[in-house]
C-alpha cells in the first residue's frame, strides 16, 4: 500500500512546492477576492479552467515523483 511519494530529482521537490503555492494563493483569492459573478455559465467555465489547471499541475508534479511503500 502506498503511503506517499518522494522526489526522484530536485525538480520533483520544487514542482511540489510550486503546486502547493498555487493552492495557497488560490485559497487566499477565494477567501479575500471579489465575490463570484451571478452568471451560471461564467461559474461553469471558471470551474472547468480551474480543474484543467489543477490536473495539469498534478500531472506535471507526478512526472518526477515515485510512490513510497508504507
Amino acid at each position: 500500500m502506498q503511503k506517499g511519494t518522494k522526489a526522484i530529482t530536485a525538480q520533483g521537490t520544487r514542482r511540489l512546492w510550486i503546486m502547493t503555492g498555487f493552492f495557497v494563493l488560490a485559497n487566499a483569492y477565494n477567501m479575500f477576492g471579489p465575490p463570484p459573478e451571478d452568471n451560471i455559465m461564467m461559474l461553469f467555465v471558471s470551474f472547468v479552467v480551474l480543474q484543467m489547471i489543477v490536473l495539469g499541475l498534478a500531472w506535471w508534479v507526478d512526472g518526477n515523483r515515485v510512490g513510497v511503500e508504507g
